[in-house]
């Protein structure tokens, strides 16, 4: 069994939940500082918070989760990068004894982002 947290199993429900939990504690701290809330107040607000807090869940949530085609796109640009790299004849041996230094390194970048600018 994994030991991921709730939060990381399930960020939609804690927040969700965390904010009709919210909006309830809040008024019933008003009402306990001395803020006369009467029954329709009370009832005002969880309304508007019921009907605010799937919006506020759904922009939240939306900035956590990628749709089908983000994922398949991805993937795909994944592959087409190891099919790319799949074709050179240089082994484990030969790369490790490349003498790169952080100059080769930037250069790499350089030229990679020349090839496609969006990465």
């Amino acid at each position: 069994m994994s030991k991921e947290s709730l939060k990381e199993r399930e960020p939609i429900a804690v927040v969700g939940g965390s904010v009709a939990v919210a909006a309830a504690a809040i008024v019933a701290l008003l009402a306990v500082f001395g803020v006369d809330i009467d029954e329709g107040t009370v009832v005002a607000v969880l309304g508007a918070v019921s009907i605010l807090a799937p919006i506020v869940v759904a922009w939240i949530s939306r900035s956590k989760v990628y749709s089908p085609a983000t994922v398949d796109q991805m993937a795909a640009e994944a592959a087409a990068i190891d099919d790319e790299f799949a074709d050179t004849d240089i082994d484990d041996d030969e790369f490790e004894e490349l003498d790169w230094d952080e100059e080769d390194a930037l250069d790499l970048e350089d030229a990679l982002e020349e090839a496609d600018p969006n990465a």
